[in-house]
């Protein structure tokens, strides 16, 4: 089973810290063979660290398919859809692209207040088309 998780890029400190026993929580109730983010601040940053204290690796040059791997999608260009489409939105994409109905998840981690953008929205609407609202589910700090 996949775990992906997306979410809020601004996290205030109090949210940073709520964040962390919700992603912990979610990885160990969920026990993924491999968990999926991207690579922004906010909740990817909170997923890689606990998806690595958790055991979970990139793959490297020397352990290129590690045990329990951590997926971290970036995107060519820091915009949402810019031309050529190697932004946020075709990373969101390739997140939501690696997952199958039946058998993964997508959790997203937002802000109900102060939210400048819909990116991790836009991926989980794209993940229950894709999953069903069963398992495409979203929290909020």
């Amino acid at each position: 089973m996949i775990l992906a998780v997306v979410g809020s890029h601004i996290l205030t400190p109090e949210q940073g810290k709520a964040a962390w026993p919700l992603v912990m929580g979610l990885i160990l109730f969920h026990d993924p063979m491999e968990v999926v983010t991207g690579d922004a601040t906010g909740i990817d940053s909170v997923v890689r660290e606990a998806a690595k204290m958790c055991g979970f690796r990139e793959p490297t040059e020397e352990a290129p398919s590690p045990q329990w791997p951590l997926t971290v999608y970036a995107p060519g260009v820091r915009e949402w859809n810019p031309p050529g489409g190697n932004g946020y939105m075709a990373r969101n994409a390739k997140i939501v692209g690696r997952l199958q109905r039946g058998r993964d998840k997508l959790v997203r981690v937002a802000k109900r207040v102060n939210q400048s953008t819909y990116g991790s929205g836009w991926t989980a609407d794209r993940a229950r088309e894709v999953l069903g609202a069963d398992d495409a589910l979203t929290y909020y700090l």
